[in-house]
């Protein structure tokens, strides 16, 4: 029999693998988040204590930026579009972070506690979800700039044993 906290990880991992299976047939809970069309993202959080995940996004002609931080005391684990390509890393040493080798399309980056890092990416996306396999709840505070329209947008989300969808 594992002991609670190997019992806890193996939950976590299993939610896991259940989230990136969800994301690659694009299979979703709920009819009305399947009605939904638009080139769509997925991220997926692993974390076993709550906390506020930032996530800041730049749109315009081109590129997109995409910066991703958290406040855990832990590692969190947050899988990102392979096509993102990392380029600042903030708070921490660059050797802290690290990255499993892609999978399903999928890098799987682990993120010291308090990072920081930004990712820019050629591929817009008009749907972004972001899932929590775990049952504890966390905070995502998203900034989304549009600089064609000049327009900021920030919302306060509380992810508790679901996914949500920002657009």
């Amino acid at each position: 029999m594992l002991s609670p906290p190997s019992f806890r990880t193996a939950l976590i991992l299993l939610g896991s693998s259940v989230v990136v299976l969800a994301m690659i047939f694009g299979v979703l809970p709920d009819a009305s988040i399947r009605r939904l069309t638009g080139t769509r993202i997925e991220i997926g959080v692993e974390h076993t204590m709550p906390f506020t995940f930032t996530l800041s996004f730049t749109r315009g002609k081109g590129a997109r930026y995409i910066e991703i931080g958290t406040t855990a005391d832990e590692t969190t684990a947050i899988s990102l579009p392979q096509s993102w390509i990392r380029r600042e890393v903030r708070h921490v040493p660059l050797a802290a972070l690290k990255a499993d080798p892609p999978t399903f399309g999928f890098v799987r980056w682990h993120f010291p506690p308090h990072a920081v890092v930004s990712f820019r990416t050629q591929h817009p996306w008009d749907i972004l979800t972001v899932h929590n396999p775990s049952s504890i709840p966390f905070e995502i505070r998203v900034t989304d700039v549009d600089l064609a329209t000049q327009h900021v947008n920030r919302d306060t989300f509380l992810i508790k044993d679901h996914s949500i969808i920002i657009k």
